[in-house]
């Protein structure tokens, strides 16, 4: 297995671990009082946006080809790591 192969590998399964996270903060969102629903709701929705540019960047990574994708490398995983952050802090704020 390839270095780049690798690495995409360890980005998928960090994006695999916050889609757990993700789903998690949708099941406490099923219990939140009316009133705070909708700003969680949005949380959610922005999250989930954020989830999809991840897996489109990881994409890129998987085509990029020869060395180029050692130049995205850092980008997406800072990207993979942001959104992991701000998954951690949704669940911080609607505890």
């Amino acid at each position: 297995m390839s270095l780049q192969e690798r690495c995409r590998e360890e980005l998928v399964a960090k994006l695999a671990a916050g889609e757990r996270r993700l789903g998690q903060l949708g099941e406490r969102a099923k219990a939140v009082p009316v009133e705070r629903r909708s700003a969680f709701e949005k949380e959610l929705d922005e999250l989930q946006g954020r989830k999809s540019a991840v897996a489109l960047k990881i994409e890129e990574l998987r085509r990029a080809e020869g060395h180029s994708w050692e130049a995205i490398k850092g980008e997406i995983e800072a990207a993979v790591d942001e959104w992991g952050i701000a998954i951690e802090e949704a669940i911080a704020r609607f505890r």
